[in-house]
This record gives C-alpha cells, structure tokens and sequence, in this order.
C-alpha cells in the first residue's frame, strides 16, 4: 500500500512510512545531516546531504532489519541541495546552485546539469513515462526540463512564494503541489493547469510512490 520515504534534515535518521509499518533506519553519512532521501522500488536509495554529497544506499530488500545503512557517495555539488528523486537507474538533485543534476547509479557519476532557473531550486519529482523532470522553485514557478536538454523549457506559475514539495500521482495525471505560501495546489498535468487549490495555515508537504 502507498507508502513514502521521509529524512531528517538535521541527522542522519530516515523514516519508512507504509501502511502497515513504520520504520526508522539510520544511514552512515558520517557527521553529515541529511537533508533528504528518495528510494527506488527495488530498494536502492540516494540521501543528499546539507554539505552537498549525494550517497548511494541499498537496503538489501525487503527483509532488511534497522540497524546503521551503509552509504557511498557518488556525487558533490559546491552549493547546498534542497531534493532528490529516483526515477529507475537516474536520480535527480537540486538545490541552491540552480541546476538539475542528473545522477547514473549505475556508473555513480554525472550525466548532465541541466541549467535555466534563474532562482534555486527546492524540490523535484520525475514526470512518469516521459523524459521530463519537474522542479519547484524559490521564485514560485514550476519548470519542466527534458533531461537531456538544457533549458528550463515549460514554466506554470500558480504559487506566490517558494514552491518546496511536488509529486505525481501513480498514474502520472496529476501533479499535487505545497508552498510556504500555505497552499496545495492539484494539477492536470495534460492541461498544464490548476484543478483545485487549498489553503493551509502552514506549508504542506506531498509525496506518493
């Protein structure tokens, strides 16, 4: 059933949230603190870190007890990074520094930096069954990027102020977005346009698997 992943963003503790279970993990990423995590359905994970490392995990499958997650890094950015997503063999990574990282897990180096967003950037969700890479930013602005061109290409406005969550839906036709600015909007992604928009007294957070 749905189930999210979730990091700190001052330590190195990881929560698997599904529903049946909650479970904590700890990652080795030495004195570093994460700032966030994604994790493939096949067990592989990336955790980025406030230093700008991005570490490579695997949980063994299924069956894998708590205990302290090995991790690697694979990649250092010289500015601070805000989000990372796994979509197959590629993670993505944003942050500060404006670009889109995309990350090879198989040969654990950099593909490309995508560049185009005037303003850094804070979070990041795949586009399900398309090469295309969506990003939310400090200006407001929703960006699509294809991943192998540069450019920020498709830009949606809807929020006033930083747009620090995103995530699709399973089946890929809506997109549910949070800002500082207390609302979460839910987007057809075929229309490029709101559906619905809620107020909350505080930024809300969205994720799916």
């Amino acid at each position: 059933g749905g189930s999210f992943w979730a990091a700190s963003a001052d330590a190195d503790m990881a929560t698997y949230v599904s529903s049946e279970r909650t479970k904590m993990l700890r990652l080795d990423v030495g004195e570093r603190q994460i700032r966030d995590v994604a994790v493939a359905p096949e067990g592989h994970g990336v955790a980025v870190t406030t230093d700008g490392g991005a570490h490579r995990f695997d949980l063994g499958g299924p069956g894998k007890r708590g205990g302290l997650i090995t991790t690697r890094e694979i990649h250092r950015s010289a500015s601070k990074p805000f989000g990372v997503e796994i979509d197959g063999d590629h993670a993505v990574v944003v942050g500060v520094d404006k670009l889109v990282h995309l990350l090879d897990l198989v040969s654990e180096g950099e593909l490309r930096a995508l560049s185009g967003s005037p303003h850094p950037l804070e979070d990041v969700a795949f586009v399900p069954g398309t090469r295309m890479i969506l990003t939310g930013g400090s200006d407001g602005w929703l960006r699509a990027w294809d991943r192998t061109v540069a450019g920020g290409g498709l830009a949606l406005r809807g929020h006033l102020n930083d747009v620090n969550s995103l995530a699709f839906s399973p089946d890929g036709e809506r997109l549910i977005t949070g800002g500082r600015d207390g609302m979460v909007i839910v987007w057809d992604v075929e229309r490029a346009e709101p559906i619905e928009v809620f107020t909350e007294p505080v930024s809300t957070a969205v994720s799916y698997t």
